[in-house]
């Protein structure tokens, strides 16, 4: 240390005096030099140049220097350089004396060049008799550990823990910062993606399959998008992502591109490979007003019109729909209180099956209709998805089950067991799905008193091949109540011919769009050919679904398929409309 340091001056004249001063002077060196040397706390000690003229071994150790590396070192060049002049001032404002002191929590860089964190107080030191300044003694806690807990707290109130990706909050922060600092603010793009059929996955296969699945898509979206881009988890299977810099919608469409692409590839989980697909909704600010909320919700509602299009592709936003979305919610709203009281506005009606060479019923196919009281008679296609989507699908499958056996064990009842009449309702993956569904068909049966052989239940094939332990079981359980298992829309899916063998497969419902197209082209009538002889092959019925013209029968009959319905024999009617020609087996049904 220095003379200023080690000494206080006398005036000279009372040598007394100035021996006990003196004395005083050392006595209190030493207690310094004790706490200095022996303390916890890193110290160092600032002539008045800002030069360390000494510092402790706490100190050398925080720092990773020995004594002699920070000798005559400015304490403000062992901080990251974008702190070094804030600390720089800092300290000339001590050692002037324009202020008392600081404390503060700094960085620091060490020997080895990691950034750590401690806690720095610096006050001015002066001499006891003169009161001029010595310079500055700095002490530094190391705080690296709390400031750990600390940074590892705040990323976890910031991040989703399955993904590690950003969460909404800190999402929609960035979002609103992008617009701040966008020169154009058209350039910012939101994406809002849903993973679709992710709540099929998760309900068959088990919760650890749906956060597998999960981390296997935020890895996807992360390589299918640019290294600047946020890619964000909101929850469940949402998730989101800012794009900044994007000069027009083919850019942001590159990206949607990638993205579709990428998550259309089947995920491994466990032993089984998952095929799913994301649908994603594009937005961009439409006026300088629009904050993150208006851009969010912008490309949350393109998002539900992408999915309400078919799934897997994306839309960009227009203003329109919105409209779409308030309708949906609406149709939404009023389906549920349809399927509390079922009966109240939903009907049955039946489009009889027919033998090709003769055209006699053999049996009917149940379809619903909804009789909104507003918006009329109602399709399927107008609410079913709505159904799927909100559950609905399994109280109102229920019911059309307990309709359907009802009506057709009143129409058969004491029917000739060699007249094989039967009744169709289409199932739902959603429905098959359910715990319960299999006491629902066995209740069905037992209340309506209808044979379980005259049920047929229709399963789409994208259904089907969702090949998990819980689908196989749950069709060998039905099989076991003694009802036929249907394919519907057969040759739509993916490698069709592979799934016949593994499931208990009674009939095959070859899709109407393969009816239509064997008669355009050689090639249309070759699949069809193939179908109905694979299906003989396997002990299947082929059914043909779509039957509209003469002609289409005639082909059918020629590649021998033996039973059909459509537009050609009849038109789905409800069931006083069908009653004569179904409760009356051979005979023809009237046209339509």
């Amino acid at each position: 240390m220095s003379d200023e340091w080690n000494a206080i001056h006398g005036d000279g004249r009372d040598v007394a005096r100035q021996d006990r001063t003196y004395e005083a002077v050392l006595a209190s060196e030493a207690r310094f030099r004790a706490v200095f040397e022996h303390s916890a706390v890193g110290i160092a000690l600032i002539d008045t140049d800002g030069r360390i003229i000494a510092t402790n071994a706490a100190m050398q150790q925080f720092l990773g220097y020995s004594s002699e590396e920070l000798l005559n070192r400015q304490l403000y060049q062992l901080v990251p350089d974008d702190d070094a002049n804030g600390l720089a001032a800092a300290m000339a404002a001590i050692s002037s004396g324009a202020s008392p002191e600081l404390a503060i929590e700094q960085r620091y860089t060490r020997r080895d060049g990691e950034i750590v964190w401690a806690a720095l107080t610096m006050s001015r030191a002066h001499s006891a008799t003169s009161g001029k300044s010595l310079g500055v003694i700095a002490m530094v806690q190391d705080i690296r550990t709390r400031k750990s807990l600390e940074e590892r707290l705040t990323h976890q109130a910031s991040h989703d823990p399955l993904t590690d990706l950003p969460n909404r909050t800190l999402f929609r922060q960035r979002v609103e910062m992008a617009l701040q600092r966008a020169a154009h603010r058209d350039r910012v793009v939101v994406m809002f993606l849903d993973v679709d059929n992710f709540k099929a996955v998760n309900d068959s296969a088990g919760h650890s399959a749906g956060d597998q699945l999960l981390v296997v898509a935020a890895a996807r979206l992360l390589n299918a998008t640019r290294g600047s881009d946020t890619v964000a988890r909101f929850g469940g299977d949402e998730f989101a992502i800012l794009l900044e810099n994007v000069r027009d919608d083919e850019e942001a469409r590159i990206v949607a591109d990638r993205i579709t692409r990428a998550m259309r590839q089947p995920i491994p989980i466990g032993n089984e490979m998952v095929t799913v697909g994301i649908s994603t909704g594009i937005a961009r600010p439409h006026s300088d007003s629009d904050g993150a909320d208006e851009v969010l919700r912008n490309a949350d509602v393109a998002m539900y019109s992408a999915k309400g299009s078919g799934k897997n592709r994306y839309q960009f936003f227009e203003p329109s729909m919105h409209t779409a979305v308030v309708d949906r919610i609406g149709l939404e709203t009023d389906l549920r209180h349809a399927v509390a009281v079922p009966a109240s506005e939903f009907v049955l009606h039946y489009q009889p099956l027919v033998q090709l060479d003769t055209d006699t019923v053999v049996g009917v196919e149940a379809l619903v209709r909804w009789n909104h009281p507003r918006r009329g008679e109602l399709q399927p296609a107008d609410f079913i998805t709505v159904a799927e989507e909100t559950g609905l699908i399994v109280p109102l499958g229920r019911w059309v089950l307990h309709e359907a056996c009802t009506q057709a064990f009143a129409w058969w009842h004491g029917l000739p067991d060699e007249h094989h009449m039967s009744v169709a309702v289409n199932v739902s993956g959603k429905q098959i799905q359910d715990a319960t569904f299999v006491s629902d068909v066995a209740a069905a049966l037992a209340d309506s008193r209808l044979p379980p052989e005259r049920l047929v239940l229709e399963i789409t094939e994208t259904v089907i091949m969702h090949r998990t332990e819980m689908m196989v079981q749950r069709l060998q359980e039905l099989k076991e109540l003694g009802v036929h298992l249907a394919i519907d829309d057969f040759g739509t899916g993916y490698s069709s011919l592979s799934y016949l063998q593994q499931f208990p497969i009674d009939i095959i419902k070859i899709d109407k769009a393969f009816i239509e197209g064997m008669e355009r082209d050689a090639a249309g009538a070759a699949l069809t050919r193939t179908i109905i002889g694979l299906g003989g092959t396997l002990g299947l019925s082929t059914i043909a679904e779509g039957i509209e013209h003469a002609s289409q029968r005639v082909t059918l009959e020629d590649l021998g398929c033996v039973m059909g319905q459509g537009f050609l024999f009849a038109r789905p009617s409800i069931a006083a409309g069908v009653g004569e020609n179904v409760s009356k087996p051979n005979k023809a049904p009237e046209k339509k």
